[in-house]
């Protein structure tokens, strides 16, 4: 899932991201395996997704992408406090989730 997410295919990294939302949701040791996976890579890889700004997409087309993402950070955090916890040390990806807020208003 991960080589997914740095896909330069956007809409594989949709996908990706619907996909490991749907196994996280209401499942916590999908959530906490998600977070906790092997590759390293996989919190930077939805922080980019996070900051992507393609000239390529239409505004819908990355306003999906990015609550994409944001929906696999709640699914994961959602029933376990260290994934929680986890999520919310990460400075890059808070700092974008409020860049993110900040913009719907």
């Amino acid at each position: 899932m991960e080589r997914m997410l740095r896909s330069s295919v956007v809409n594989a990294a949709f996908h990706a991201c619907e996909a490991l939302s749907q196994l996280a949701f209401r499942n916590s040791r999908n959530g906490a395996r998600i977070m906790s996976c092997a590759n390293p890579n996989m919190m930077r890889s939805l922080d980019d997704l996070l900051t992507l700004n393609d000239p390529a997409l239409d505004a819908d087309s990355l306003s999906e992408l990015k609550t994409a993402v944001l929906r696999v950070l709640n699914n994961c955090a959602w029933n376990s406090r260290q994934i929680c916890v986890h999520i919310t040390e990460d400075v890059s990806i808070i700092a974008h989730v409020e860049d993110i807020l900040m913009a719907a208003k």
